[in-house]
Protein backbone atom coordinates (compact mmCIF):
# COMPACT_ATOMS: atom_id res chain seq x y z
CA UNK A 1 0.00 0.00 0.00
CA UNK A 2 2.83 2.35 0.87
CA UNK A 3 4.54 1.80 -2.48
CA UNK A 4 1.24 2.46 -4.24
CA UNK A 5 0.92 5.87 -2.49
CA UNK A 6 4.47 6.80 -3.52
CA UNK A 7 3.83 5.74 -7.09
CA UNK A 8 0.56 7.69 -7.19
CA UNK A 9 2.18 10.83 -5.78
CA UNK A 10 5.05 10.50 -8.25
CA UNK A 11 2.60 10.19 -11.17
CA UNK A 12 0.63 13.17 -9.87
CA UNK A 13 3.81 15.29 -9.66
CA UNK A 14 4.74 14.24 -13.19
CA UNK A 15 1.30 15.13 -14.58
CA UNK A 16 1.32 18.51 -12.79
CA UNK A 17 4.83 19.30 -14.09
CA UNK A 18 3.85 18.47 -17.65
CA UNK A 19 0.66 20.52 -17.36
CA UNK A 20 2.71 23.55 -16.30
CA UNK A 21 5.30 23.01 -19.04
CA UNK A 22 2.87 22.88 -21.97
CA UNK A 23 2.24 26.69 -22.17
CA UNK A 24 5.97 27.34 -22.54
CA UNK A 25 5.89 25.44 -25.84
CA UNK A 26 3.02 27.52 -27.23
CA UNK A 27 3.66 29.48 -30.43
CA UNK A 28 4.47 33.17 -30.18
CA UNK A 29 1.66 35.46 -31.35
CA UNK A 30 2.12 36.41 -34.98
CA UNK A 31 3.78 39.80 -35.41
CA UNK A 32 1.90 41.83 -38.01
CA UNK A 33 4.54 44.07 -39.59
CA UNK A 34 4.22 45.70 -42.98
CA UNK A 35 7.31 47.05 -44.80
CA UNK A 36 6.95 50.07 -47.13
CA UNK A 37 9.19 51.98 -49.50
CA UNK A 38 8.72 55.67 -50.34
CA UNK A 39 5.51 56.15 -52.31
CA UNK A 40 3.78 53.05 -50.93
CA UNK A 41 0.86 52.71 -48.53
CA UNK A 42 -1.03 49.85 -46.90
CA UNK A 43 -4.48 49.72 -45.30
CA UNK A 44 -5.04 47.08 -42.63
CA UNK A 45 -8.34 45.35 -43.59
CA UNK A 46 -9.37 44.54 -40.01
CA UNK A 47 -8.92 48.03 -38.53
CA UNK A 48 -8.90 50.41 -41.50
CA UNK A 49 -5.57 51.88 -40.29
CA UNK A 50 -3.55 53.19 -43.25
CA UNK A 51 0.24 53.33 -43.17
CA UNK A 52 1.98 55.45 -45.80
CA UNK A 53 5.54 56.50 -46.55
CA UNK A 54 5.42 59.65 -48.68
CA UNK A 55 8.13 61.81 -50.26
CA UNK A 56 8.77 64.99 -48.23
CA UNK A 57 10.34 68.27 -49.39
CA UNK A 58 12.47 68.49 -46.25
CA UNK A 59 13.48 71.34 -44.00
CA UNK A 60 13.98 74.86 -45.36
CA UNK A 61 17.50 76.29 -45.42
CA UNK A 62 16.68 78.40 -42.35
CA UNK A 63 15.38 75.35 -40.46
CA UNK A 64 18.49 73.33 -41.40
CA UNK A 65 20.73 76.14 -40.15
CA UNK A 66 18.79 76.27 -36.86
CA UNK A 67 19.03 72.50 -36.37
CA UNK A 68 22.78 72.43 -37.12
CA UNK A 69 23.40 75.27 -34.66
CA UNK A 70 21.35 73.57 -31.92
CA UNK A 71 18.50 76.11 -31.88
CA UNK A 72 14.94 74.96 -31.34
CA UNK A 73 12.50 75.13 -34.21
CA UNK A 74 9.15 76.79 -33.54
CA UNK A 75 6.24 74.44 -32.90
CA UNK A 76 3.27 76.31 -34.34
CA UNK A 77 -0.20 74.81 -34.29
CA UNK A 78 -0.81 76.21 -37.77
CA UNK A 79 -2.53 73.70 -39.98
CA UNK A 80 -3.78 71.87 -36.89
CA UNK A 81 -0.49 70.07 -36.20
CA UNK A 82 0.41 69.17 -32.64
CA UNK A 83 4.19 68.64 -32.44
CA UNK A 84 5.63 66.07 -30.02
CA UNK A 85 9.20 66.60 -31.34
CA UNK A 86 10.39 69.28 -33.75
CA UNK A 87 13.76 69.58 -35.49
CA UNK A 88 15.44 66.78 -33.54
CA UNK A 89 19.10 66.23 -34.54
CA UNK A 90 19.78 62.55 -33.83
CA UNK A 91 23.38 61.40 -34.23
CA UNK A 92 24.09 57.98 -32.70
CA UNK A 93 25.80 54.65 -33.27
CA UNK A 94 22.89 52.74 -31.69
CA UNK A 95 19.33 52.01 -32.72
CA UNK A 96 16.94 54.66 -31.41
CA UNK A 97 13.47 54.33 -29.92
CA UNK A 98 11.10 57.05 -28.75
CA UNK A 99 7.61 56.62 -27.29
CA UNK A 100 4.83 59.14 -27.76
CA UNK A 101 1.32 59.31 -26.35
CA UNK A 102 -1.14 60.10 -29.13
CA UNK A 103 -4.23 62.03 -28.02
CA UNK A 104 -7.47 61.49 -29.94
CA UNK A 105 -8.39 65.20 -29.83
CA UNK A 106 -5.15 66.02 -31.74
CA UNK A 107 -6.39 64.17 -34.84
CA UNK A 108 -6.61 60.91 -36.74
CA UNK A 109 -3.09 60.97 -38.27
CA UNK A 110 0.22 60.41 -36.49
CA UNK A 111 3.24 61.38 -38.58
CA UNK A 112 7.04 61.54 -38.56
CA UNK A 113 9.04 63.64 -41.05
CA UNK A 114 12.51 62.12 -41.42
CA UNK A 115 15.49 63.61 -43.27
CA UNK A 116 18.42 61.22 -43.83
CA UNK A 117 20.63 63.85 -45.53
CA UNK A 118 23.07 64.07 -42.58
CA UNK A 119 23.67 60.32 -42.81
CA UNK A 120 24.55 60.60 -46.51
CA UNK A 121 27.42 62.93 -45.67
CA UNK A 122 28.91 60.29 -43.36
CA UNK A 123 27.82 57.01 -44.92
CA UNK A 124 30.46 54.48 -45.89
CA UNK A 125 30.04 53.19 -49.41
CA UNK A 126 27.48 50.43 -49.72
CA UNK A 127 25.12 51.81 -47.06
CA UNK A 128 21.74 52.53 -48.50
CA UNK A 129 18.91 53.04 -46.02
CA UNK A 130 17.49 54.01 -42.65
CA UNK A 131 14.70 51.83 -41.30
CA UNK A 132 11.92 53.58 -39.43
CA UNK A 133 9.12 51.76 -37.63
CA UNK A 134 5.89 52.94 -36.07
CA UNK A 135 4.30 50.34 -33.83
CA UNK A 136 1.42 49.82 -31.47
CA UNK A 137 -1.36 52.38 -31.36
CA UNK A 138 -2.56 49.82 -28.83
CA UNK A 139 -3.61 47.57 -31.74
CA UNK A 140 -0.67 45.19 -31.97
CA UNK A 141 -0.03 46.32 -35.55
CA UNK A 142 3.09 47.96 -36.84
CA UNK A 143 4.75 49.15 -39.99
CA UNK A 144 8.32 49.62 -41.14
CA UNK A 145 9.52 52.04 -43.77
CA UNK A 146 12.76 51.97 -45.73
CA UNK A 147 14.20 55.43 -46.45
CA UNK A 148 17.23 55.48 -48.77
CA UNK A 149 20.22 57.48 -47.53
CA UNK A 150 19.92 61.12 -48.61
CA UNK A 151 16.13 60.95 -49.01
CA UNK A 152 13.40 62.69 -47.03
CA UNK A 153 10.06 61.08 -46.23
CA UNK A 154 6.91 61.43 -44.14
CA UNK A 155 5.74 58.27 -42.41
CA UNK A 156 2.03 58.47 -41.53
CA UNK A 157 -0.45 56.30 -39.68
CA UNK A 158 -4.09 57.29 -40.26
CA UNK A 159 -7.15 55.90 -38.51
CA UNK A 160 -10.29 56.77 -40.52
CA UNK A 161 -12.79 56.18 -37.70
CA UNK A 162 -11.73 58.92 -35.27
CA UNK A 163 -8.73 60.25 -33.42
CA UNK A 164 -5.64 58.16 -32.75
CA UNK A 165 -4.88 57.58 -29.09
CA UNK A 166 -2.52 55.42 -27.08
CA UNK A 167 1.20 54.74 -27.17
CA UNK A 168 3.07 55.04 -30.45
CA UNK A 169 6.65 53.79 -30.60
CA UNK A 170 8.99 55.15 -33.26
CA UNK A 171 12.19 53.21 -33.89
CA UNK A 172 15.03 54.29 -36.15
CA UNK A 173 17.85 51.94 -37.08
CA UNK A 174 20.86 51.79 -39.32
CA UNK A 175 24.33 50.37 -38.98
CA UNK A 176 27.02 51.49 -38.25
CA UNK A 177 25.88 55.10 -37.66
CA UNK A 178 22.51 56.82 -37.63
CA UNK A 179 22.27 60.58 -38.19
CA UNK A 180 18.86 62.01 -39.04
CA UNK A 181 16.73 65.07 -38.43
CA UNK A 182 13.09 64.50 -37.61
CA UNK A 183 9.72 65.93 -36.51
CA UNK A 184 6.90 63.94 -34.90
CA UNK A 185 3.37 65.35 -34.86
CA UNK A 186 -0.33 64.53 -34.97
CA UNK A 187 -3.09 66.19 -36.98
CA UNK A 188 -6.58 65.72 -38.45
CA UNK A 189 -6.50 64.68 -42.10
Amino acid sequence: MRKMKKLTSLLLVLVMSLALAIPCFAAEPEQKVIRLEIGESYTEPETGITYSLKPWAGYSDAEQAAIMSGRSLPTPRAGGRHYFSRGVDLNTTKDYTARYTAVSSFGNTFAADIDTSPTKLNAPSGDWCVTVALHSLDTGYGCEGIIPIGEKATFEVTYPHGGISGTVTMSLSRSPKLWVWYDVYQYES
